[in-house]
């Protein structure tokens, strides 16, 4: 006789913070009290608009990190918060409650938890999980949630007078999102900026895509081989036979390469430089086969 064992979903979803106005310094970490009436609340709105989600479990960290710091290979973070479902939900017995993870002390026992972006920033994500027995009725509701939460999930009212009260800072709005509209969100804003093939880079390193190779429209080539990102740049005394331009450029194209270079440490991701004195490779089309030989 075939039996099949049960199994658990996970849907990644958050609450987004927009703040009104830039609070220099603000700490987001939640005290104990704070974290679990917001992860209730959350909890609550969800069902409000979802009403079969009375059987879900959800896992909610009571801290709030900036795009960047959710945004990283693999998603640490919400793999970390999968990591302690499985402590606390099991698919032979599975009984729905809230689990919210708060730091001790200014920290958490779970270093991925621990934020290392400081500086100010509008936007803010409070990452929580959804776990749910595995069926086709819970699939289906997934799906709908996934759909229409960002523009469902309207959390202002309901939570910004306690958070604003528990971090002293103003806030615009609140809405609960999957984590696919957080890697959206973050896609758009490079695009809208010309970034598009750093976008390529970002999603092959974050989503385990593969190695690839991109030509920013700044002239600047970006390999990520699987391990680091590495940025093939010309020595100094060739600059200008590729490009063009004068010292001036030469210097803005410095100064692009160190803002793209933190840029990716915001995202913890590893990167090194190859310097070039070869005119030619530049000035040749190149592909990811070519530019990986390159470098060995």
């Amino acid at each position: 006789m075939n039996t099949t064992q049960p199994e658990l979903m996970y849907l990644d979803f958050a609450v987004m913070m927009q703040l009104s106005e830039l609070s220099s310094g603000l700490q987001t970490y939640l005290d104990k009290e704070t974290a679990e009436e917001m992860s209730r609340k959350v909890t609550a709105s969800l069902q409000q608009l979802y009403p079969a989600l009375s059987d879900a479990g959800v896992v909610f960290v009571g801290a709030g990190y900036q795009v960047a710091q959710i945004m990283r290979p693999k998603f640490p973070i919400y793999h970390e918060m999968t990591e302690v479902s499985k402590i606390n939900f099991r698919p032979n017995n599975f009984e729905p409650s809230i689990v919210t993870i708060t730091a001790k002390d200014g920290e958490f026992s779970v270093n991925a938890f621990n934020k290392d972006t400081q500086s100010p920033d509008p936007l803010y994500i409070f990452p929580a999980l959804l776990v749910l027995p595995k069926n086709e009725a819970n699939q289906a509701l997934a799906d709908n949630i996934e759909q229409t939460i960002s523009q469902e999930g309207i959390v202002t009212e309901v939570l910004s007078p306690m958070i604003e009260s528990a971090l002293q800072c103003k806030i615009a709005h609140m809405h609960m999102i999957t984590l696919s509209d957080i890697s959206s969100f973050y896609a758009t804003q490079l695009i809208q900026i010309n970034l598009e093939p750093l976008w390529e880079v970002m999603k092959h390193i974050i989503f385990d895509m593969g190695s690839t190779f991109q030509v920013l429209g700044s002239g600047h080539l970006v390999l990520w081989n699987g391990q680091e990102v590495v940025f093939i740049v010309p020595a100094k005394d060739i600059y200008t036979e590729i490009f063009g331009g004068g010292e001036n450029d030469y210097v803005f194209y410095k100064q692009t390469l160190k803002r793209l270079k933190l840029l990716l440490t915001d995202h913890g991701i590893q990167f090194s430089e190859f310097v070039s004195h070869d005119a030619k490779f530049f000035l040749t089309t190149q592909t990811l086969e070519s530019s990986l030989n390159y470098i060995k």
